[in-house]
């Protein structure tokens, strides 16, 4: 995975609106929302640290153990490749549980592309049907519930602590595989660091433990005496026994979002690129001082808000007062450092941020506004089906990461041109922009001799540059042209024939099975601004009510 622009971090990460040093408290059982107006927020919100000897035997654990759920997810996925076509409906088994407000915790990937999702309680041999409220796949949680009384009996909701310390004993708890009953692992928790979720490619907090985290596991809570301290979310398949779970702090972000909008809103970011400081000599070429320290700014998004403050070459030396190393680390707790990305994403969009930078040797303090990330390639598909279009043979796609995967495997980032993966870390220079790839070429008359001109970027037809797939239909169904001239790539052309294109174009499109020449992202699953939002029932009413 050796790429140049590997030495770039994007920095597109969560957002919310308490300061970076609230939620940094959260790591210390502190109280997050302190300096917040009472009101604004419903009451003030702590995370209990109040652990005992008492508290963490078998009786504890097994308060938590009713309220764990077995979820049952119905799901037809696309077929990136042949995105007219869809996959067959799979079935998928994962962990979740019961929260306050007659909800229930899980993890994303745990829902993805649902068409029913149904949930079976210990107590109760019965699949009930569910209801997904939201979902945050950056994050890799979603919010469920279920209409039916009888489901909720004996429920009790669980509540979340802090961020456990280095060498604490947690218990994973959730239904693997390898059986049907509820499974209860122990673990050591062996880091807390900024890491990257594999769902979707996010970065955020996680904590890593020392206990394997197997297919199903996902979802479930991992506890600390009688409170949850994170989720179970993901394992490292290279080692033995590494698990990561989703801390507190992350949680509590997404619930708080839900709260707020009643809907999940997303990420925000500012939108910049950087690279580490760590180089005496560069550091000297910047003029920057023995004491002073940073990340430099490589680029910064033309359309965002940060470009109307930020510069290349801006050295980022603090973020709301919190000093960044020249490694791009903060002091999260004693002895532990951690990515100064973990600021960022303690913020909501809207937000400010003041950020001290380094410009022409002289130091200054900058606001910058949050918003939400700007993408040239988008992150994932799990809401929205794959755009393309087929025009007498030729299927063109939007570059998207799984589209990638789907073409060259897990290992894509490696496998897959390096002119693809480029446009990962190049930001749109305009609204709408999309990477268009000719993804393949159906052989007919026509076609014969361009078969191996796949996976190229179309950059212009006639001369006009493209924008999107949308403009690329518009430029094909509009045009009076003789000839269509698509320019691939850097080198590389196709002509086709117009007219004969058209007239052959539905005889091609039946003989492949093809119901559907075009389609422009459309919605495949239902969130929360499709369905409770709609009918005015708060998805989250009350964050405070989830903690102890």
């Amino acid at each position: 995975e050796a790429r140049p622009e590997c030495m770039l971090k994007m920095q597109r990460r969560l957002l919310r609106q308490h300061s970076a040093e609230d939620i940094l408290l959260l790591g210390r059982g502190g109280h997050p929302f302190d300096q917040e107006d009472e009101k604004s927020h419903g009451g003030r919100l702590s995370v209990s640290s109040r652990f005992s000897a008492q508290e963490e035997g078998p009786i504890a654990r097994r308060i938590g153990l009713k309220s764990v759920v077995k979820i049952f997810n119905f799901f037809t996925p696309p077929n990136v490749s042949m995105p007219w076509q869809m996959h067959r409906q799979l079935c998928s088994t994962s962990s979740g549980f019961v929260i306050a407000g007659r909800r229930i915790l899980c993890n994303a990937h745990g829902v993805r592309y649902h068409s029913s999702v149904r949930i079976r309680t210990p107590s109760n041999p019965k699949q009930f049907q569910a209801e997904v409220l939201a979902i945050g796949h950056e994050c890799d949680l979603a919010v469920l519930t279920v209409r039916e009384e009888d489901f909720w009996q004996d429920l009790e909701p669980l509540q979340f602590g802090p961020v456990p310390e280095l060498e604490a004993e947690v218990v994973v708890i959730g239904y693997p595989t390898g059986g049907d009953n509820l499974s209860v692992t122990k673990g050591i928790v062996s880091r807390v660091d900024v890491t990257q979720y594999s769902h979707v490619g996010e970065t955020l907090l996680a904590i890593q433990i020392d206990a394997p985290i197997n297919n199903g596991n996902s979802g479930g809570p991992t506890m600390m005496g009688n409170l949850v301290v994170g989720v179970a979310f993901e394992t490292l398949s290279e080692a033995e026994n590494i698990g990561y779970i989703i801390p507190v702090p992350v949680i509590l972000r997404f619930l708080e979002d839900l709260r707020r909008n009643n809907r999940y809103t997303g990420f925000c970011d500012v939108n910049v690129l950087y690279q580490e400081m760590e180089n005496q000599s560069f550091r000297r070429y910047l003029k920057m001082k023995e004491e002073q320290h940073g990340v430099l700014v490589c680029n910064v998004s033309p359309m965002s808000q940060t470009a109307k403050v930020l510069r290349k070459h801006d050295v980022l030396m603090a973020f709301d007062g919190q000093s960044i190393a020249n490694d791009g680390t903060i002091m999260y707790r004693e002895g532990e450092r951690i990515s100064f990305e973990h600021l960022v994403s303690s913020k909501f969009v809207g937000d400010t941020a003041t950020i001290t930078i380094l410009r022409d040797a002289k130091t200054m303090d900058v606001e910058i506004t949050m918003e939400k990330r700007i993408d040239l390639v988008r992150m994932h598909l799990y809401d929205r089906a794959p755009t393309y279009y087929v025009f007498s043979g030729l299927v063109f796609v939007a570059l998207t990461r799984h589209w990638l995967f789907s073409e060259y495997g897990p290992n894509w980032s490696s496998e897959a041109p390096l002119a693809l993966c480029e446009y990962l870390s190049i930001f749109p220079t305009k609204p709408d922009e999309e990477v268009v790839v000719l993804s393949q070429v159906i052989i007919s008359e026509l076609t014969f001799g361009y078969q191996k001109l796949v996976n190229l970027r179309v950059k212009a037809i006639n001369d006009v540059k493209l924008n999107n797939v949308r403009h690329l239909v518009e430029i094909i169904e509009n045009s009076t042209d003789e000839f269509l001239r698509f320019d691939l790539g850097k080198f590389t052309t196709i002509v086709l024939e117009r007219k004969k294109c058209i007239e052959v174009s539905d005889q091609i499109l039946e003989a492949n099975q093809i119901s559907q020449k075009v389609s422009l992202s459309r919605k495949i699953s239902e969130e929360a601004d499709d369905s409770s939002a709609k009918n005015g029932e708060r998805i989250i009413a009350d964050t405070k009510v989830f903690l102890a």
